[in-house]
């Protein structure tokens, strides 16, 4: 497994990537106050996933774990918009890959209104 430091604008993740081919990838998004890249869940998701040819990105949002910003600020709409700089970066990352999303908790509120 590869794992990399993905840096979008204020945003950041990891990237955790198959030794060899991708056949699909996903994003995950965390929830309110929380962390997708150091949140044990996602991490134990991830391992799982790239072993099974997945790429996987743990995106913090805006003012949350590795991102930069200030929580403060944080909106739906502005974390929606985290989102979509996110996708059209994996999808450099990965190719044509059938990217699927995992989400908890506001993570979810976030990814219904895209």
């Amino acid at each position: 497994m590869k794992t990399k430091l993905i840096e979008i604008e204020n945003l950041r993740g990891i990237l955790s990537l198959p030794d060899n081919e991708i056949k699909n990838a996903v994003i995950c998004l965390h929830g309110f106050e929380r962390c997708s890249t150091t949140e044990k869940k996602f991490k134990t998701l991830s391992d799982i996933l790239v072993e099974e040819k997945t790429a996987v990105l743990r995106l913090d949002f805006s003012g949350c774990g590795l991102s930069d910003g200030d929580f403060r600020y944080t909106t739906i709409d502005r974390q929606s918009e985290d989102f979509i700089i996110a996708l059209e970066k994996i999808k450099t990352e990965v190719g044509d890959s059938n990217i699927s999303i995992i989400a908890h908790s506001l993570g979810a509120c976030v990814l219904a209104i895209k």
